[in-house]
C-alpha cells in the first residue's frame, strides 16, 4: 500500500463499480470540521461522488461515507430528508446530532441492501448490510 492513500483509492473504485449494478445508492457523508451530514442520492461510482464533493470542499477536511444500496431509493432520501428537517442546516446538509447518529448507528436495519463505511480519508472499508425501510 502507497503511502499516499493511491492503492488504496483505486481499490475502493474497483470495489465501488463491482457493486454498482446501475441502482441509486443513498449515502450520508460526513464532514467532522463543519460537524454535518449530507444525505444525498446517486446513481453513480459512490467513490466518484465522494470525490467529486471533496474537490468542492472549502475545508479540505476529511470524510466518512456511509452508503447502502435499496429499490426505494428516492423515496427513501426524502423520506430521511423530512425526518432530520430540524437538523437541515443547508440543501442536503444536516447538523450532526444524537438523533441523527442514533439512525445511523442503530435504526438502519440488518436485512437487504449494501452498506459500507469509508473512514480515514478512504483508507479502511468496512462491509455491513443495512437497509432503509420503506414507508408504510
Amino acid at each position: 500500500m502507497s503511502a499516499n492513500g493511491k492503492t488504496n483509492r483505486r481499490w475502493l473504485k474497483t470495489l465501488s463499480r463491482k457493486i454498482d449494478f446501475g441502482r441509486e445508492k443513498v449515502y450520508f457523508l460526513y464532514c467532522p470540521v463543519s460537524n454535518r451530514v449530507k444525505i444525498g442520492k446517486t446513481r453513480g461510482v459512490v467513490s466518484d461522488r465522494v470525490n467529486q464533493i471533496a474537490s468542492t470542499s472549502s475545508t479540505g477536511d476529511k470524510h466518512i461515507l456511509l452508503f447502502y444500496m435499496q429499490d426505494f431509493v428516492g423515496g427513501c432520501e426524502k423520506t430521511l430528508h423530512e425526518k432530520f428537517i430540524i437538523q437541515r442546516e443547508h440543501g442536503e446538509w444536516f447538523k450532526q446530532s444524537g438523533i441523527l447518529e442514533e439512525f445511523i448507528n442503530n435504526v438502519l436495519d440488518e436485512e437487504n441492501g449494501f452498506f459500507i463505511e469509508l473512514k480515514d480519508s478512504l483508507s479502511e472499508v468496512i462491509i455491513v448490510n443495512k437497509i432503509c425501510k420503506r414507508k408504510s
